[in-house]
């Protein structure tokens, strides 16, 4: 595929620490998308499902992330700043994409590499994409927790780019040449970057809270670690 096309790519954006998500599903409404189109039941509290015109997905998680299928990352990116709580700076902003294919022979979905394969049997035979669009969002779930990992992981990184002459200039034997404020404001940052690591539950929850109702033989669960294997998410949680 062209690697400009945005047919055949999920693209992840996270903007923020959390969304609104009741303004989040005003928002979507009043821009004229269709919502929920395939009748998920998922609450709007939990992912928030629309329609692009050409047919594309647009899914809004409350973790601050917009997950897209074949349509640019930026098509609602705009509009729902509005509804971002504590919206990251440009800088602090993480993108993350997958390619898919889709294949009408297949019932199952999975994963090779980095590509996921869509299995569309059922909506190609009987014009019913409820599975196709449930396998969707179990993707989604996994590339949206890989891209709020990243923002987490940029900010230890940053963190450490802050920090990382203090042992040269303790080794030159000439005291601590540092101020309690400055000790006091970086000691805050580590403390505050831990706090956000535990804080974020569907980084460290083995499955989402709305998987847990699936149907078992959708197969969401297994949908959802194979993008986490995938992205190595599990051995990054570990690492920070």
């Amino acid at each position: 595929a062209d690697e400009d096309d945005p047919s055949t790519r999920i693209s992840a954006t996270c903007i923020a620490e959390s969304f609104n998500m009741p303004l989040v599903l005003e928002i979507l409404q009043s821009h004229g998308f269709a919502i929920d189109p395939d009748n998920t039941g998922f609450d709007s509290g939990e992912v928030v499902h629309a329609k692009g015109v050409n047919g594309g997905d647009i899914f809004v998680f409350p973790s601050g992330t917009i997950v897209t299928w074949s349509l640019p990352p930026d098509v609602v990116t705009r509009q729902l700043l509005r509804a971002a709580e504590d919206p990251h700076p440009a800088e602090m902003c993480e993108e993350d994409d997958l390619d898919f294919v889709a294949d009408t022979a297949r019932a199952e979905s999975t994963m090779k590499g980095d590509l996921v394969v869509l299995g569309t049997r059922r909506e190609h035979r009987d014009g019913d994409r409820l599975d196709t669009t449930l396998a969707k969002i179990a993707f989604s779930s996994g590339l949206a927790r890989s891209t709020k990992l990243a923002v987490l992981e940029t900010a230890l990184t940053s963190y450490f780019e802050s920090t990382r002459n203090i042992p040269a200039l303790l080794s030159q034997g000439a005291g601590v040449p540092l101020g309690r404020r400055f000790i006091l404001q970086k000691t805050g940052e580590l403390l505050s970057l831990r706090a956000r690591l535990n804080h974020y539950s569907e980084l460290t929850d083995s499955l989402p809270d709305i998987f847990w109702d699936s149907r078992a033989e959708l197969g969401l669960e297994g949908y959802y670690d194979q993008v986490g294997r995938a992205l190595d998410v599990n051995v990054r949680i570990r690492t920070l």
